[in-house]
C-alpha cells in the first residue's frame, strides 16, 4: 500500500515537473511520450533499486519491465495530452505577465533623464 501511494506521489511530482517546465506553452505529444520514457528509466534504473523497490533492469523480469515500459509511455503521452489541454492558448501563460510587471516597475521607479555629454 505505502509503495503504490509513493509510486503515485512521484508520478504525480514528475507530471507536475513537466508542466513547470514548458512554462506554459503547449506540450508536443512525443515530447511527452519521451518525458514517459525518462520518468520510466530513471525511475527503474535508478531510484527503485536504490531504495531495494525493484531489482535494476538487468536482473528484473523483461515481461515486467516491459509493461512499466508500455504503461509509462502512455502515461508521458497522455500527459502531453492533458496539459495540451488544459492550456487553451498557444502563448505561453507568463506572456501577459511581462508588460504589467514592467508598467509596476515603471511607477516604483520611474526612466531616468538622460544626462547631457558635456
Amino acid at each position: 500500500m505505502l509503495g503504490t501511494i509513493a509510486h503515485f506521489a512521484f508520478g504525480s511530482s514528475c507530471g507536475s515537473m513537466l508542466g513547470l517546465l514548458s512554462a506554459g506553452q503547449r506540450v508536443p505529444v512525443p515530447i511527452g511520450t519521451a518525458y514517459g520514457l525518462l520518468v520510466w528509466y530513471f525511475g527503474y534504473q535508478g531510484l527503485a533499486p536504490s531504495i531495494g523497490a525493484y531489482p535494476p533492469l538487468p536482473k528484473d523480469r523483461a515481461g515486467r519491465q516491459a509493461a512499466l515500459l508500455a504503461g509509462h509511455l502512455l502515461w508521458g503521452t497522455a500527459l502531453a495530452l492533458a496539459l495540451n489541454r488544459l492550456r487553451t492558448e498557444k502563448a505561453p501563460m507568463t506572456a501577459g505577465l511581462a508588460p504589467r510587471a514592467r508598467e509596476q516597475v515603471r511607477r516604483i521607479m520611474p526612466t531616468p533623464e538622460p544626462v547631457p555629454a558635456r
